[in-house]
């Protein structure tokens, strides 16, 4: 066939032994949505301009475009690119020695108590530069995109003062920023990261025009049938914010970023490629040392200080607080959020982890986008997250790591509360970044099947962080984030325990070196 015939496109990925997806829809899946993919043997995606044209069998696709490069999938499967809705990426210090206290009995209240944890952490990170802190946490969001992690959301929380949160953010800022070289030493084109070369990608018309940034998307850009004929547009979140970046903006609440290119993804000139990055103010995280036995005391200070100082720098989309016994309580963390949503910034709060304190139902209540955790969430407050439509995300990994009892995930998916998964990455309770790994644990220890956990890393992930309407499946007119992985089906990502190779990443239309 005469390429002239034929749609261009700048990249084909495929032939795929498979390609694995969710189908977007108006509501996060929930109940028997949360396991339901398209599945295609024999399947591939074309991709134009950063986002996805189709997806569908190779044959018919490799027919209908022609594109620049093409990403041999033989024998692999493609799935949308993982969404990571909660860590703790930005932090100094690891914490061994914590891991064999725990081991030898000690509970992560003693060693709170004791002035470790999380504590630890924050004294540490006290005494970081900004640059460092940088560096750090970009070398972090290098390694979960080679696990296959293109959007992740990550948290302050260990600075536990106005000038120390405030270090955190702006530190998370320039980390996800590819065109900041950190003080010069991050040399810009540098390192990991870079676009991929290798036998897998080809060349398939030379002198073609390179990819580009995504364009702003249009009506009924996203949510179309996988075959590429027009079909019904999948709208924005029912709590989405604005489409503009926080850096048009400088307000909170002001990212969501389902209709443009987000600064924070990969560069669009070339050079390294990084996650995109979502970021929450968790200055409600612990008592700091210095308001020890004075709780409300600090409380005052986040709702006067802390809140106002990051919404002035547009610094964060969300605020988080860790609603638990021994650290805020029900009322303080009622407090926090009030103050939080006068200023604009969205609301994700860390509950039920450790006891059945009831903050999933005040998560409910105050219109909470996620409640995270839920070890302990109380059967009551289970209808209260379906019908105030928050997502419940769970993070097995923690569980795992620290020998608590798991979520109740098939009780949550039972009563229909969309289930998302995160990784909880930190250096106490979860050192680690691979959602295959969340995904196995998820499975192994909840009871999940590898089709539920496979959509709540992605689709349920985006709902998470309020960017469904670009991110999360691979359909027409969505970013094009997805990954290869060297296995046959998608179970083998759960089913290897984490373990699957990941073959290629591709980002924003972006093939990225592992």
């Amino acid at each position: 066939m005469v390429h002239g015939s034929r749609e261009p496109a700048d990249l084909l990925i495929g032939p795929a032994a498979q390609v694995a997806t969710p189908r977007a829809a108006e509501r996060p899946p929930a109940g028997p949505q949360q396991g339901r993919l398209e599945v295609i043997p024999e399947g591939a995606v074309a991709v134009r301009d950063g986002r996805v044209v189709a997806v569908g069998p190779y044959a018919d696709l490799a027919r209908r475009f022609d594109p620049a490069e093409v990403l041999d999938a033989s024998g692999c499967t493609v799935v949308p690119g993982f969404v990571d809705p909660h860590t703790h990426l930005c932090f100094a210090g690891w914490r061994a020695e914590e891991f064999e206290r725990r081991l030898a009995g000690a509970s992560y209240q003693e060693i709170l108590a004791a002035g470790g944890g999380i504590l630890d952490t924050v004294r540490r990170t006290r005494e970081a530069p900004e640059v460092e802190l940088a560096a750090a946490l970009r070398r972090r969001l290098l390694e979960v995109l080679r696990l296959g992690t293109t959007t992740v959301e990550v948290k302050s929380g260990y600075g536990l003062t106005t000038a120390d949160e405030l270090k955190m953010l702006r530190a998370i800022r320039r980390a996800a920023d590819p065109a900041d070289d950190l003080d010069g030493t991050w040399p810009l084109g540098a390192g990991a990261g870079e676009s991929a070369r290798g036998p897998r990608l080809r060349t398939n018309r030379p002198g073609a025009a390179a990819h580009t940034a995504l364009p702003a998307a249009g009506p009924g850009a996203a949510g179309q049938a996988a075959t590429g004929a027009p079909g019904t547009t999948s709208p924005a979140p029912a709590r989405a914010p604005s489409a503009a970046g926080p850096a048009a903006t400088g307000a909170p609440g002001a990212a969501g970023k389902d209709a443009t290119w987000a600064p924070g993804a990969a560069s669009p000139a070339g050079g390294l490629v990084l996650p995109e990055v979502v970021a929450t103010f968790l200055g409600a995280h612990a008592v700091p040392p210095e308001y020890r036995g004075r709780p409300d005391g600090y409380v005052d200070r986040i709702v006067e200080e802390m809140l106002p100082a990051v919404a002035r720098e547009g610094l964060a989309e969300y605020a988080d607080v860790f609603c638990e016994q021994g650290v805020f309580d029900l009322e303080q963390t009622r407090r926090i959020v009030e103050a939080a949503r006068r200023l604009g910034f969205r609301i994700r709060l860390h509950v039920d982890e450790l006891t059945p304190l009831g903050g999933a139902g005040l998560a409910a209540q105050v219109g909470a986008v996620s409640a995270d955790h839920l070890l302990h969430v109380r059967d009551e407050d289970i209808p209260r997250l379906r019908e105030a439509g928050t997502i419940a995300t769970l993070l097995p990994g923690t569980a795992f790591f620290l020998r608590e009892p798991y979520a109740p995930a098939r009780k949550l998916i039972g009563a229909g509360v969309p289930v998302a998964l995160a990784t909880d990455y930190n250096p106490g309770s979860h050192p680690a970044g691979s959602m295959p790994l969340v995904m196995a644990i998820a499975c192994v220890g909840m009871g999940m099947t590898p089709a539920e956990a496979l959509v709540a890393s992605t689709l349920g992930g985006a709902w998470a962080v309020e960017r469904a309407r670009r991110l999360g499946s691979l359909e027409p007119g969505k970013q094009a984030d997805l990954v290869v992985i060297d296995a046959p089906s998608y179970q083998h990502l759960a089913y290897r325990l984490g373990t699957v190779p990941v073959v290629a990443v591709v980002k924003g239309g972006r093939v990225v070196a592992l």
